[in-house]
């Protein structure tokens, strides 16, 4: 499916975020990192406010023609943005290579969210933030048969139990409201500096 729509991809997110600013929302509050990662990077608009936060970005994506879409946007990066293919729930990345993670409107593509938010924790650094941006629960079949989602939306519990299951401390959720009723939270979690699971 991503690699048939790769092209149009941005156009077809506009469609349902209408003017609101998801990257800009996602990184306004981000402190300077070295290392931030966007998983499900699609075409790299995300890496795009990353770079302001970190010295170096890197792109995680499952579709081969988005990351060419996202290639041709870095093509002057200077090695800044590093681009890989592989899967949210196996991701091509070592323990604690990232300061940053933030997992962008990819959860409800997946058949088992929980395994990339288990990753995300995985690849992040003790003390190391993620950033998780997902549709509240919703009623909206248009999004499974035109965008290829598999779950409508996530409930706040889900993402909520999934965190604190995989170690993470939540720091916060905001909502926002977008076209067709839709909700969007952005949940905002830690990877404590001393953990037991």
């Amino acid at each position: 499916f991503f690699n048939t729509i790769a092209p149009r991809w941005d156009d077809l997110k506009k469609e349902i975020l209408g003017s609101f600013d998801i990257n800009r929302a996602i990184s306004l509050d981000l402190s300077p990192v070295s290392v931030a990662v966007d998983l499900g990077c699609g075409t790299g608009e995300l890496m795009g406010f990353l770079m302001e936060k970190a010295r170096h970005v890197i792109g995680v994506d499952s579709s081969q023609k988005m990351l060419d879409e996202a290639r041709k946007r870095f093509v002057d990066a200077n090695g800044a943005a590093d681009l890989r293919l592989g899967e949210l729930e196996h991701l091509p990345m070592k323990d604690g290579e990232a300061d940053l993670a933030v997992i962008s409107l990819a959860l409800h593509h997946l058949s088992k969210p929980e395994d990339a938010v288990r990753e995300a924790f995985r690849i992040l650094k003790p003390g190391g933030r993620l950033v998780v941006a997902e549709f509240a629960q919703h009623a909206d079949e248009t999004l499974r048969k035109h965008y290829g989602d598999r779950w409508l939306g996530l409930s706040k519990e889900e993402v909520t139990d999934w965190l604190a299951g995989c170690g993470f401390a939540l720091e916060g959720v905001t909502p926002h409201s977008l076209l067709r009723s839709l909700v969007l939270h952005i949940y905002i979690a830690e990877k404590p500096l001393f953990h037991t699971l």
